[in-house]
This record gives C-alpha cells, structure tokens and sequence, in this order.
C-alpha cells in the first residue's frame, strides 16, 4: 500500500507540473491550450476556441507537449486535404480497381498512382513559382471565400484564424492533369508545357487588413 501511495503521490506531482496551459495566442486573443487529462495512462487533449465562431473544439492527441497547441488544432481542420488527394486519383487517374489480387503487382500500382500524383503536384507548383505575384484559380476562388468569412467575423468583433491565410496545398487541377496529358501525346517541350500552365494563372486578390 506504501508503494501505492508513493506511486500516486510522484504521479500527482507530475500531473500538478504538466497539467499548466500552454496557450496559443493570437495578439491579445487566447485561442488553443493543452489540457492534460486527469487520469494517467491517457492522452493529451488540445482545447482549441475558434475566434471566428467562438465555438470550443477539443482534440485528443498522442502529439508531445512540446508542440504548439494552435498548430495540432489546424492539422487536425486541414485533415481533409488528403482527400483531395484520393479525389485526384479515383477522378482523373481512374485509379478506382485494383490491377491484381497479388501483393506485388497492388504495390506497384500504388507506387506508380503516387509517383504520377507527385509529378502533377510539381508541374502544378512550379508553374505557381513562375510569376509569384500571380496565383492559381483554385487559390484565388479559396483566399476570395476567405476574406468574405472574414468580414463577417469583423462585423461580429471576431476574426479568421490567421494560419487559414497561409499557403495550402489543393486539389491539382483537372487541367494541369490534361496538359500533362496532351504534352506526352504531341510530343511537346517542356517549356512549352510550363507556359501553358502559367498562363492559366490569375491576378492574387487584393487581401483587407493583416492577419
């Protein structure tokens, strides 16, 4: 029973040091803290309180302490990025059967689905770097929507996560996939190829304020 006791006194202490919030703050704005779970064994949790609808998320996590609690809370909002990924493959690579019940012939195929999707995703942000002031439809359309969300929230005393402003990655586009396309059937350049990617971009909407 000592060693009980003792056991749970050195748990309790540890409990009592971690169990401080470590916040993230956005200015002045409190906006996601660690909160350790009160039974030993389990894990962390990140309470995160969105400022643009005041709406309390919680998040459990086997992430370390160490990492910031802001940055758990947007991983876990940008999940659905990877299926944008699945998208591309089922939609444009028409990856939706398996090419074999063999074990081999299943990783060859998703090797060879990942090494087409990585060659798009390059085409796709290289062309992007050609002419930083300018930006891909899909990303002008998303920082559109973005600044509208956020003068809805300023009407309100509130504001957008400024982390949602940041670079992301999106869906390649099903032109860029067909440019790929194209450019292997006719035999084009390179260049060729490049240039037609970057005059699909567009002018970068003009941002409000700073976020």
């Amino acid at each position: 029973m000592a060693t009980t006791n003792g056991s749970t006194a050195i748990r309790d202490k540890i409990l009592a040091s971690l169990a401080r919030y470590r916040a993230l703050r956005i200015g002045k704005f409190p906006c996601a803290f660690w909160r350790l779970s009160a039974r030993p064994g389990l894990t962390a949790v990140v309470d995160y309180r969105d400022p643009e609808t005041g709406k309390l998320h919680r998040f459990v996590t086997t992430l370390p302490m160490t990492i910031n609690p802001g940055t758990i809370a947007m991983l876990y909002f940008k999940r659905w990025t990877i299926e944008k990924t699945f998208n591309n493959t089922k939609s444009n690579f028409k990856e939706t059967k398996a090419w074999s019940s063999n074990t081999r012939s299943l990783e060859n195929q998703m090797r060879l689905t990942a090494m087409s999707y990585n060659l798009m995703r390059v085409f796709e942000e290289i062309s992007k770097t050609q002419q930083p002031e300018l930006i891909h439809p899909s990303d002008k359309k998303y920082s559109e929507a973005l600044e509208i969300r956020q003068q809805q929230a300023q009407k309100r005393d509130r504001f957008v996560n400024p982390l949602f402003f940041q670079a992301r990655i999106s869906r390649i586009s099903s032109y860029t996939i067909r440019a790929v396309q194209n450019a292997i059937i006719t035999g084009m350049s390179l260049q060729c190829f490049m240039s037609s990617l970057v005059a699909r971009l567009v002018s970068r909407p003009q941002l409000i304020g700073e976020h």
